[in-house]
């Protein structure tokens, strides 16, 4: 690549990286405006968190968001792995009517799937509560079909090896394929939280007391015909994509290995 055309490609990643910061970036300065905005004599200020706190139990739905993201991920991480090495190692009648079934998932509109998963979860009577919220989303599509084409890419050899020396099919899941594809257990825990944190859809049909509400629920509670407080909300909202941030800092070396991969 020759030196003017690699200058275009690093002006061009700036630009895309820029376009997507820039709303973040305002989204941080909005939330430590003053009402009447930034003057010569005003400076930042916390009194948009303080009204934040004051209009919603700010840290209820916190507790709420964090509960019920881990519970997803980890349903979906147990589940979407051991399917995946189950249709990953195994060949049986019916194998790639499962996977195909996956893909006509990931193809229909999760919101045509709004009804039915109502139906279910009143009929079980389990509406209103965090188990009616997490057990439709407790088995990913994407999971399965992800975790199917990893484990599909660990050496044969190593799987023999371990059978060879007696190792059952729950040990060679566990001690051996688990460890081996960690990083890439990183990557799909990281968009699995990030998906189940900012869920609103489902979170707003399915629960109705406010006690129950997660953070993108309990934010959405302060946008009304009556009283506009764009401060707090710009607060509540750079909050609420703060533990995203966190997560992808605590998951980012996994990230990066799993990433490096490809």
């Amino acid at each position: 690549m020759t030196g003017g055309l690699h200058s275009l490609v690093r002006i061009w990643a700036w630009a895309v990286a820029g376009v997507f910061v820039a709303p973040l970036a305002w989204l941080a300065v909005a939330s430590f405006l003053p009402a009447a905005g930034w003057t010569e004599a005003g400076g930042p200020t916390l009194a948009n968190f303080a009204s934040l706190a004051g209009r919603i139990n700010f840290w209820l739905a916190v507790l709420n968001s964090v509960f019920i993201a881990s519970a997803v991920v980890l349903l979906q991480w147990a589940t979407a792995s051991a399917a995946g090495f189950v249709l990953a190692l195994h060949r049986f009648a019916g194998r790639r009517l499962i996977l195909g079934l996956m893909l006509v998932l990931l193809v229909v509109p999760s919101e045509l799937l709004l009804a039915p998963q109502y139906q279910i979860v009143h009929a079980l009577g389990i509406v209103d509560t965090s188990a009616g919220l997490i057990l439709p989303l407790s088995v990913s599509a994407l999971g399965v079909l992800y975790f199917t084409r990893v484990i599909e890419s660990v050496p044969r050899d190593i799987l023999a090896a371990a059978r060879a020396d007696g190792c059952g099919e729950l040990a060679l899941y566990w001690r051996i394929v688990l460890p081996m594809v960690r990083p890439s257990t990183s990557v799909f825990c990281l968009i699995a939280f990030i998906a189940a944190w900012n869920a609103f859809v489902w979170p707003s049909i399915v629960l109705h007391r406010a006690s129950l509400f997660t953070l993108p629920l309990g934010v959405s509670q302060m946008i009304d015909g009556y009283r506009e407080d764009y401060g707090a909300l710009m607060a509540g909202t750079l909050l609420a994509v703060l533990p995203a941030f966190v997560v992808l800092i605590v998951l980012q070396r996994g990230t990066r290995d799993a990433l490096e991969g490809f």
